[in-house]
């Protein structure tokens, strides 16, 4: 897109990632070496891209990056692994599931899957991905309390905005979540500052995109009502736009067909 001057988003593409998602990577400059086989080209009309530097094989790997938050979209929560984002179950097993969870209050079930009870918006299929320490994945008390309340009456966002929201709200709570541990156990390879860093084109889309602007207008009117005001410390209206902004442009969105009939 000719005014689209953004850093390239990296990321590998697995078996087990093919459903639906959105994935917010950072650009590593480390990722595009000669061990890939693309290169980075910057164009002063189209901005930063990569190219592919030979012809490339069906299913190879082009980059890998690290991703600073990722969530699964909210028609698929209950079926996607929050962590592996692997489908490990049906809908109909997904209601039956959660009808067990309820009665027994437990949020581990005896076949490894468990979920978090208080938002249903964050399921597992193994203990092992429950247990997963990557902080892109990690499910705050800020924002358990955040999502609670996203279907609230008030909110004017379509289910797929509701999603963006999702990713918004977890994006903010880690930043807080950085601010709190700063000096401690903070990630050291990826910080929210480099989100912030990547460009927003916010004046771009409000000019060219004034539908899609109001939405991300909106988004931030809803993390504003969902959010505790230390969340959101330090960040002005336009700061919170940005960050939608920046996933825009930034972000990429993994889905399976499959999922659209799915029982």
């Amino acid at each position: 897109e000719t005014h689209h001057k953004t850093n390239i988003a990296e990321f590998s593409m697995s078996e087990q990632a093919e459903d639906l998602l959105t994935k917010l990577s950072i650009s590593d400059s480390n990722n595009v070496s000669n061990q890939w086989p693309c290169k980075r080209v910057y164009d002063p009309n189209c901005g930063r891209f990569i190219r592919s530097t030979r012809a490339l094989a069906k299913g190879e790997v082009v980059m890998e990056g690290i991703p600073y938050s990722l969530i699964v979209y909210p028609k698929c929560r209950s079926t996607v692994c929050s962590a592996c984002m692997k489908t490990f179950r049906t809908e109909k097993e997904a209601r039956s599931a959660l009808k067990l969870h309820n009665q027994n209050k437990d949020s581990n079930l005896n076949d490894g899957t468990s979920g978090c009870l208080a938002c249903k918006e964050v399921w597992y299929c193994s203990n092992q991905c429950r247990d997963n320490k990557d902080p892109a994945l990690q499910h705050l008390s800020t924002e358990c309390k955040a999502f609670q309340k996203m279907y609230g009456t008030n909110q004017k966002l379509s289910h797929d905005d509701i999603g963006e929201l999702k990713l918004l709200v977890r994006i903010l709570c880690r930043r807080h979540d950085e601010i709190q541990k700063r000096g401690s156990n903070a990630d050291p390879q990826l910080g929210y500052s480099q989100v912030s860093d990547l460009v927003s084109n916010r004046e771009f889309i409000q000019k060219m995109d004034p539908d899609r602007y109001e939405r991300f207008s909106e988004m931030k009117r809803q993390a504003y009502r969902i959010l505790p005001p230390q969340v959101l410390e330090g960040l002005n209206d336009n700061d919170v736009i940005d960050i939608s902004c920046i996933v825009a442009c930034n972000g990429f969105g993994v889905w399976n067909k499959k999922l659209e009939s799915a029982k």
